[in-house]
């Protein structure tokens, strides 16, 4: 890989970070790595660590170039012939910290061909005519570099053996570097996709406290076909979508992770494919889809949702989540769709059609529409402002509590053949009507407030049964 990295920049910086392997209490008591680690010292924090300490050479943009692992008490500088070595880099010139400085250090790198360049100590003489600020800032890059590796682990490593810690190492300094590269070189624009897993493939796909950056175009962030796992953990996604495209074979696994992509034209959660999508605790800021081809089980817990939009066959279970969208649609159900949903709350309009089954219980629902041959099961829950039964849609309905307002003439309508039967309703019109039109029917016995008053508009009276609650009929 390094030989496809550009360096035109001038510098290279050279620097080393701790890696201990205990807290600082157990020093001199731990059993582990005994003869391969000991004890150093941490300057930025002024304490003794166990451990191990990186020591590396990084470009002045920030990819990095090689690196060695020594013990902790090792000095940075005995490193530094051997590390240039290694690199064979175009770059004439390093650039250090005081940790650096020596004479010795300085011609063994001039005889091969390199400058070195190191802030002086305060109390040298000419430091602050030697210390040039430019160059210690291009410096200070790599404490930057430093502190993104360790949100890769780099510096908790949490290994128990020489293997270990040599491949969590290696996997935090490749991640970091592949993330240079997707970055500044564009390499995801092979596939227009920040990452694009082909259909070639069988395996897994793990992100771990990342953050993957898409550009706002019809591409996605992360793009998956073939036969994978993907596992987000931690993770952000931006600027683009997660897509499980029709050839996928997927499991999806997102936890305390977010996807913010906005789009009024694209979803940010697609699930084309086959396959499981399990969410728990996480916020999508967009759209979750499923498509005509989707054949596919979404599980949605503790989580926030601006919108879910379901075709195909699709089973959704969701549980003490929210939709936070307040469209007529922020839960379009369709197809053969079949959904549980429990103890949620929707900001907008749930909108159910063609042969879907739905089952809603503990729910609070701002308003309702069914329509075709629809089949919903509610329990406990409460439509806050409209509910509409069309064409030959049907409702069992136990313990639900209908609430009206003037936005909308009627608090509850049914037309066509829909039928809803009732056990244990409650209806508060707040001066909203009734509506039982056309072939409908209405049964139900109804638990009501002596203050409550309802008015009924009906096309035939036999199909209106109310019981328990005085009501009156109403000429339209």
């Amino acid at each position: 890989m390094n030989q496809k990295v550009d360096l035109s920049g001038q510098f290279l910086i050279i620097d080393s970070f701790p890696v201990p392997v205990c807290q600082p209490v157990r020093n001199y008591r731990v059993r582990i790595f005994r003869g391969s680690a000991n004890i150093g010292y941490k300057a930025t924090k002024k304490i003794y660590y166990y451990g191990f300490k990186v020591h590396a050479i990084v470009s002045d943009d920030g990819y990095i170039l090689d690196y060695a692992v020594t013990c902790a008490s090792v000095h940075d500088a005995k490193e530094t012939v051997e590390l240039m070595k290694n690199t064979h880099p175009a770059n004439r010139y390093l650039l250090g910290d005081e940790g650096y400085l020596g004479k010795r250090l300085h011609d063994q790198l001039k005889q091969m061909g390199y400058e070195l360049w190191t802030p002086y100590r305060k109390n040298m003489a000419s430091a602050k005519k030697h210390d040039a600020r430019q160059l210690m800032a291009i410096r200070r890059t790599i404490e930057s570099d430093f502190s993104l590796l360790t949100s890769y682990n780099a510096e908790n490593n949490r290994a128990r053996s020489l293997t270990g810690f040599q491949a969590r190492l290696e996997i935090a300094i490749l991640t970091y570097n592949l993330a240079y590269c997707l970055e500044r070189f564009n390499w995801h624009h092979a596939y227009n996709n920040s990452i694009f897993v082909p259909i070639e493939t069988d395996g897994y796909v793990t992100l771990r406290n990342c953050c993957v950056k898409g550009y706002g175009t019809d591409t996605a962030a992360i793009a998956i076909n073939g036969k994978v796992t993907l596992e987000l953990y931690s993770t952000k996604v931006t600027g683009g979508s997660v897509s499980m495209y029709e050839n996928a074979d997927f499991r999806l696994e997102m936890n305390d992770s977010q996807i913010d992509y906005p789009s009024e034209n694209y979803c940010a959660l697609a699930l084309e494919g086959h396959g499981t999508a399990i969410i728990n605790n996480s916020n999508i800021r967009g759209s979750i889809n499923t498509f005509t081809k989707t054949n596919a089980e979404l599980d949605l817990n503790n989580s926030e949702v601006d919108y879910v939009l379901l075709h195909g066959q699709t089973w959704m279970n969701m549980l003490n989540s929210t939709i936070t969208a307040k469209d007529d649609s922020c839960l379009y159900l369709s197809d053969d769709c079949w959904s549980n949903i429990v103890n949620s709350k929707f900001n907008g309009g749930i909108y159910i059609d063609k042969k879907t089954h739905t089952i809603i219980q503990n729910s609070t629902i701002d308003r309702m529409v069914v329509v075709d041959e629809a089949k919903v099961t509610m329990n406990n829950s409460i439509i806050m402002e409209h509910a509409d039964f069309q064409d030959k849609s049907n409702c069992e309905a136990t313990r639900v509590t209908f609430i009206g307002n003037m936005n909308y003439e009627y608090f509850l309508a049914l037309s066509g053949k829909a039928q809803l039967n009732g056990h244990d309703l409650v209806l508060h019109p707040n001066q909203a009507d009734l509506a039982v039109q056309d072939e409908a029917k209405l049964k139900t016995n109804v638990l009501a407030e002596q203050n409550d008053t309802l008015n009924v508009e009906y096309s035939k009276r036999p199909n209106v049964y109310i019981l328990g609650m005085h009501w009156t009929a109403k000429k339209k």
